[in-house]
């Protein structure tokens, strides 16, 4: 099988990169909509964002591991 000519590669990459943007303006002109007294870019509120969201998964991780390794190894396997 042959692979596309490079003006077609280039073209479903810029119909992409079009359909990408075009999706992602969507996408905020929707979330700004749905925010009050916060702009959907503002960096301080992504990374605020980020930041619980990282706290969040790192409890959930850590919080079951933390009850697994208190728990006797050979204690479990008996009762299993």
């Amino acid at each position: 099988m042959q692979s596309l000519p490079r003006f077609v590669r280039r073209l479903r990459v810029m119909l992409g990169r079009r359909s990408f943007e075009r999706d992602l303006d969507d996408e905020l002109r929707f979330h700004q909509s749905c925010l009050y007294g916060v702009s959907a870019r503002e960096p301080l509120t992504f990374a605020v964002v980020a930041a619980v969201l990282a706290a969040v998964a790192l409890l959930a991780a850590y919080v079951p591991a933390r009850r697994a390794c208190r728990a006797d190894p050979l204690l479990a396997i008996r009762n299993e």
